[in-house]
C-alpha cells in the first residue's frame, strides 16, 4: 500500500550561536546618603550664615554664628565681678598662712569659686553660638540664614556624605530571581556620569504594580543629594543563545515561532 505525502518547498535560514547579555535597567533615585544632622547649640537669632544648600564643607568649617551682643555684655559683667572678688581674696589671703584647706575655704567664703564658675559658664555659652561642621560633606535641608531664629537642639540642616549614596529602584516580581545581594551595577546619572554600586537588598513587599523595591549602594566622588534620579543597570552577565534571522521568525496567534528542521521533519518552537 502506498502513501502520499505533500511536498512543500521551504526556504531555510542559518542560525549561529551567540553570547547574549541580559539587561534589566530600572529608574531609581537617591533616598539616603549617609548623613549627619546639624543642631543649633543656642537659642537666638543668627548673626551670619556662611553656607547655603548644595555647598560642600569640611569638618571644622564655621557654618553660622548667632548674635552675641547681650552675651558679651553679661560676660564682661561677670569678668569684672571676678576681678573684684579675686582682689578681695588675695587681700584676705595675706592675713593667713594658707594651706590647701584654708585656701579652698577662703575661695568659697569670698565667692571666688562661684565667680570663676560663672565666667566659665559664659565662655561655654559663647562657644555654643558658633556652629561648625562636625563631618565633611554637602549641605542640604538648610534652614539657617541671616536673622533667622532657632532654638537650642533644633535641627537646622543636614550634611550628606561625600563618598557614599543609597539608591532605591524597582524590579518586577518575575525579575527578582536574577537579583541577589552583592550583585554589581552601573548607576548612571542624568549627566551620564557612572558610579559603580552593588545591591544591598530586595524588599519582600510587592506593590500594586507587581514590583519589589531594591536598594543599591554606591561610592561617589562627590556628594549627590537625596531625590537625584539615577538609572540602575545591573551586571547580569552573559549566556549562550542563538542568533536567528528576523525573516525566520513567524507570528502565530501573537506568539513568535521558529520552525526547525530535524531529520527532514519541520517542527515549530
Amino acid at each position: 500500500m502506498s502513501t502520499y505525502t505533500d511536498v512543500v518547498n521551504v526556504r531555510t535560514a542559518t542560525v549561529r550561536p551567540k553570547q547574549i547579555k541580559d539587561y534589566l535597567p530600572s529608574s531609581g533615585h537617591v533616598v539616603l546618603p549617609p548623613e549627619a544632622s546639624v543642631y543649633s547649640g543656642y537659642t537666638g537669632f543668627v548673626h551670619e550664615s556662611f553656607i547655603k544648600n548644595g555647598d560642600e564643607v569640611m569638618r571644622g568649617d564655621t557654618l553660622i554664628i548667632f548674635k552675641t551682643d547681650d552675651l558679651l555684655i553679661e560676660k564682661s559683667i561677670s569678668e569684672a565681678r571676678l576681678a573684684r572678688i579675686r582682689y578681695n581674696f588675695e587681700s584676705e589671703a595675706l592675713a593667713y598662712l594658707l594651706n590647701d584647706t584654708i585656701s579652698m575655704a577662703l575661695q568659697y567664703i569670698t565667692g571666688l569659686r562661684e565667680a570663676e564658675l560663672e565666667v566659665q559658664r559664659w565662655n561655654q555659652i559663647l562657644s555654643s553660638v558658633v556652629i561648625t561642621a562636625h563631618v565633611s560633606g554637602r549641605i542640604f535641608d538648610w534652614k539657617a540664614f541671616d536673622g533667622s531664629f532657632h532654638s537650642k537642639g533644633e535641627v537646622i540642616g543636614k550634611i550628606a556624605s561625600l563618598d557614599r549614596i543609597i539608591v532605591a529602584s524597582y524590579a518586577l516580581q518575575n525579575e527578582t530571581h536574577m537579583l541577589s545581594p552583592g550583585l554589581h551595577a552601573d548607576l548612571i546619572l542624568s549627566d551620564n556620569r557612572r558610579l559603580r554600586g552593588q545591591l544591598l537588598s530586595v524588599s519582600g513587599n510587592i506593590d500594586g504594580k507587581g514590583r519589589l523595591k531594591t536598594y543599591w549602594q554606591a561610592d561617589a566622588s562627590a556628594a549627590i543629594l537625596p531625590g537625584t534620579i539615577i538609572t540602575v543597570l545591573p551586571d547580569l552577565g552573559v549566556r549562550e543563545g542563538m542568533l536567528i534571522p528576523l525573516g525566520a521568525v513567524l507570528d502565530i496567534d501573537g506568539q513568535s515561532v521558529v520552525f526547525t528542521l530535524r531529520n527532514d521533519t519541520a517542527r515549530w518552537n
